[in-house]
């Protein structure tokens, strides 16, 4: 660790989140700040009707340590209906502690505002996926969903996560007890198996590289979005070959 404080910040300072939903990923960034051993890292709430909200632990990222792959730290917070309306903001504070916790600043609150829940009572829809662009090992997929939405992909040789659904990916996705990860890898998968989540907070174009692929090899790619009331759309998926360069590797 360095000598000074390391700052941890999250991605924005307001979130908003329908009546009875969830917010998308609170995400921090903490690729410059892994601990020597670890940190957890726990939250409250202020404000009128404070009660109503809470911290989603299934899915939500607690702890920082040194094993952790990416640095990336996630968290979900999810609203309980009862006397509060659209309108309504309470603030998240955070509170660092383990052996760690030293070493970092106070992470700055947040505001999280509660909106009508009418939009995403219909389930989002899936833009259908065009034709990578292919350079090399890699592939360029542009993401897109009709609501902001949590999107889930997953990527392997064909036929691998042909008949695999939502729930398959998100197995893989979140880790048991320990939040969202970014991307999981299936281990000695002959398919090579790669899964991962991507926020998309508005319903511009997002925009997924895949790199490391096979020489020459047909792959089969899918994603779902999940809105902020868990309604899943339905899946998009686009075969591909990759470009034959001669190599035996995938990651992402």
């Amino acid at each position: 660790m360095q000598s000074t404080l390391c700052t941890l910040s999250t991605d924005a300072m307001t979130y908003t989140l329908p009546l009875g939903g969830s917010t998308l990923p609170v995400t921090i960034n903490a690729i410059g700040c892994i601990p020597t051993q670890y940190i957890n890292i726990t939250t409250t709430f202020t404000g009128t009707g404070n009660s109503e909200f809470l911290l989603n632990s299934a899915l939500s990222t607690v702890q920082l340590s040194s094993s952790s792959v990416d640095g990336k730290i996630y968290l979900i917070f999810f609203h309980t209906v009862n006397a509060l309306v659209a309108g309504n903001s309470v603030t998240v504070n955070f509170v660092i502690s383990g052996p760690s916790a030293v070493y970092y600043s106070p992470i700055t609150p947040i505001t999280l505002t509660l909106v009508d829940a009418t939009t995403f009572q219909s389930y989002p829809t899936a833009t259908g996926l065009s034709a990578p662009t292919l350079s090399a090992n890699t592939a360029y997929l542009g993401l897109q969903c009709s609501q902001a939405s949590l999107i889930y992909w997953g990527i392997g040789i064909y036929p691998s996560i042909l008949n695999k659904m939502s729930v398959d990916f998100q197995a893989r996705i979140i880790s048991g007890g320990n939040g969202l990860l970014s991307n999981f890898s299936e281990v000695n998968d002959y398919y090579n198996e790669v899964y991962g989540i991507r926020q998309g907070s508005s319903t511009q174009m997002i925009w997924q590289k895949l790199y490391n692929l096979e020489s020459n090899s047909n792959y089969i790619f899918k994603y779902f979005c999940v809105n902020q009331l868990g309604h899943i759309s339905d899946s998009q998926t686009i075969n591909f070959t990759t470009l034959n360069y001669g190599a035996y590797l995938m990651s992402v």
